[in-house]
Formats: C-alpha cells, structure tokens, sequence
C-alpha cells in the first residue's frame, strides 16, 4: 500500500513543490547563474532524483513502512511504540541500549503530548487539505520541554 502511494506522488506537479520564494540558493551558485534559470535548472534535477529514487530504492522495506510513526497525524495511534521498537531493531548499531530507552521514554511523552493543529496544518477546506513539511512539525516537536527537560 504504501509502495503504491509513494509511486503516485506527482513529484513533477508544481503544487507539490516549493515556490520560488522558499527555494534556498546557494551564494557561489546565485552569482553564476540568474535565479529563474536556476531554480529551474534545481527542479529539473530534483525531479530526475525523484524519478530515480522511485523505481531504484526499496520502497516496500520495512525500516522505510515504520517510519510512517513521525507523520503528525500517527501520534495517537496505537501500536506506534511498538513499531518505533521495531524500527530500533532494525538498525541495532545506530543506538546504545540506554539511548534506545530513553527514545522509547520520549516518545510515550510524545504521544501523550497535545501538539496544536497549526504546527502541522497548513490549510484546511472541504475539498482538499494540505500539510505543512514534516522537518517544520519536527523543529517545533523537539523544542518541546518537560519538567525533566
């Protein structure tokens, strides 16, 4: 199921991109070339990477299926702890066993945590609902504080 999602993106749609105006530039890059012509020549490459990645990388692995845990929408989900174990497991040599304790410590705070809807919903309407990017969710999730730190 999610190989089949994850084919169906329609990378090359320009609704699926960012816009020009949050597009970043490099300096050495922007004196070489004008921005239009570069920031067509980027989306020209991202969408030959994208193409590539699709019908190259192993799409139907499970270490990519239980990372679906950091999309904002499955933080009250149940069974997300024990997938989050599972994904541990399946990288042993990333995390100490006292690293891997306190990311599953964390993440049963997390799930308990009330996250507000516009760290994650950028635009709500009958027809069509659109998400901010999961890296702006993540920043604001781990600039969260407990009493524990």
């Amino acid at each position: 199921m999610l190989n089949k999602k994850i084919k169906e993106v329609g990378y090359k749609k320009r609704d699926n991109q960012l816009p020009n105006s949050e597009v970043k530039r490099g300096a050495a890059a922007s004196e070489k070339m004008p921005p239009e012509l570069e920031i067509k020549t980027m989306r020209e490459c991202y969408v030959t990477i994208s193409r590539y990645l699709i019908s190259h990388l192993p799409i139907d692995d499970d270490i990519l299926k239980h990372l679906e845990i950091l999309h904002p929408l499955m933080q009250h989900q149940h069974g997300t702890t024990r997938r989050l174990k599972k994904l541990i497991a399946a990288v042993p040599h990333v995390l100490t066993d006292l690293e891997v304790d306190s990311a599953l410590e964390e993440w049963v705070v997390y799930t308990h945590e009330d996250i507000p809807e516009n760290w994650y919903l950028k635009e709500q309407a009958t027809d069509k609902t659109t998400y901010y990017r999961v890296d702006h969710y993540w920043r604001n999730v781990f600039q969260l504080r407990n009493t524990s730190g």
